[in-house]
């Protein structure tokens, strides 16, 4: 069976946990019974929200005939300014007696979302119980993830929507719960279309609450309300590949949201400038150093898109300019007629020696790093093709050709490598923005000389990017 994990942020009304869950089990599209609730809240109002909830005979538990699913509720800890393992006080459902929460450290516990803190802490204990429910399998099967934004702070729910988004898949989905009419809205007394029994308009338990007078006959039927699931359409960001977004899921939400907005500023307003004294990129204001071949690496591709290298570009071959392919590397020259491989060790060899190290072999001349490898023989052997034009027997020649092609498809590979070290300092959004996946794709059929190979490069106008 498929596992079905319902996460709800929660304030200090457990009554939208019911109302979702008996809106899901009711819609007459497509219904859906949770396996597993997770409730992430703070601990305001945590013991009536325990007994609404972790109870056999508590409101939740009588939606479920045949028992209620665990319930597992989590409360946000923070420390010395810092977030502190959260506490998760657990329910295993059906007839298990409530666990007491006389006991409980609650130490450090949110009593509330008030400040920036506050709400990174929350954020990431949201986050992180998504991406719990996304890794859960029953039976071998993909679990689905329900999430619901109808309870607790705004930033909460924000949060809550942003996570989904960037982590979630296909079958995962969001929603928002309306109530109505007015009388139900905000009702404590009210939990679900199903409940026994009448009970009061709000006007009357506020007048209780505060005067003490005596509720009158209660005459309000709880089937009359309306409970409407409102399916909120999640943006899932499809660039981001599977593998990629299990290394997001371990950041911090702040984290992922700061790689968002320079990846946001980059798509409106690109700007990115070398720094070769200190191996150094700024990318939209934002400047970080990166290690010393993958500057290079970088480098080289920002001159071919500054220098307009002829041969290939983001939208094909034949006709456009500005990236690099592996039969321009074999075969092309840069503006100035130099070979296009040879263009690529200076670059390497300056960016080391701003580390303070130089390109030295092993004793049997072989560079321990395998991109550096890679980069040293395809600029031997680029001189060494390009001198044997007619001069080398043809046999010689091919095997010399065959050996560069294939430090070429060495280095075209170490260049995901790149793409890693740039994510490391800048994230993973802006990196499917300024360095898309390699790519063979040719829209307008403009490749020569048979199939096209694959191209690479960096994807903004020559004129945003400034070296020196």
């Amino acid at each position: 069976m498929t596992a079905r994990v319902l996460i709800c942020t929660l304030g200090s009304t457990p009554q939208v946990v019911t109302e979702t869950v008996w809106a899901l089990m009711h819609d007459p599209r497509r219904p859906w019974t949770p396996t597993r609730i997770d409730i992430v809240t703070t601990n305001d109002g945590l013991k009536r929200i325990s007994e609404a909830l972790q109870h056999p005979a508590g409101r939740l538990a009588e939606l479920f005939p045949s028992g209620a699913p665990p319930v597992t509720i989590w409360l946000p800890r923070k420390a010395d300014n810092a977030a502190q393992e959260p506490v998760a006080i657990q329910w295993p459902g059906g007839q298990a007696p409530q666990r007491c929460l006389n006991g409980t450290d609650l130490t450090g516990t949110l009593a509330d979302v008030t400040n920036s803190l506050d709400a990174e802490v929350m954020g990431d204990l949201i986050k992180d119980r998504i991406w719990a429910g996304i890794q859960e399998t029953a039976g071998g099967e993909a679990s689905e993830v329900h999430v619901s934004l109808a309870g607790g702070r705004k930033t909460m729910s924000a949060h809550a929507l942003l996570a989904l988004a960037l982590l979630g898949r296909v079958q995962d989905e969001a929603s928002h719960v309306l109530v109505g009419p007015r009388e139900f809205e905000n009702n404590e007394q009210f939990w679900h279309k199903g409940q026994s029994g009448k009970i009061n308009k709000p006007v009357e338990i506020s007048a209780y609450r505060q005067s003490g007078v005596a509720l009158p006959e209660a005459l309000l039927e709880p089937a009359d309300a309306d409970i409407t699931l409102i399916r909120v359409p999640t943006p899932f960001v499809t660039e981001i590949r599977a593998k990629d977004r299990a290394v997001l899921a371990q950041l911090r939400l702040s984290t992922i949201i700061w790689q968002i907005d320079i990846a946001n500023r980059f798509q409106r307003d690109p700007s990115v400038a070398f720094h070769d004294g200190t191996n150094e990129v700024t990318i939209c204001g934002e400047r970080r150093r990166l290690p010393a071949v993958s500057y290079a690496q970088l480098r080289f591709l920002a001159a071919a898109r500054v220098e307009k290298w002829p041969g290939a570009g983001p939208g094909g071959y034949q006709g456009h300019e500005g990236w690099v392919s592996l039969d321009m590397m074999k075969r092309g020259v840069s503006p100035g007629f130099n070979p296009i491989a040879s263009r690529l060790w200076p670059i390497v060899r300056n960016a080391i020696g701003v580390e303070g190290d130089e390109i030295v072999p092993d004793s049997k001349g072989v560079f321990a790093n395998f991109t550096l490898k890679a980069i040293a023989g395809i600029t031997a052997l680029s001189a060494k093709v390009a001198a044997s034009e007619g001069t080398m027997p043809a046999a010689e020649s091919k095997a010399l050709s065959e050996q560069f092609e294939q430090d070429l498809k060495e280095w075209f590979n170490s260049l995901n490598g790149l793409r890693t070290a740039v994510s490391d300092k800048f994230g993973l959004p802006l990196v499917s923005r300024l360095i898309p996946q390699p790519t063979k794709k040719d829209p307008g059929k403009t490749s020569t000389g048979g199939a096209p190979t694959l191209r690479f490069g960096i994807s903004c106008a020559p004129e945003v990017i400034s070296i020196g």
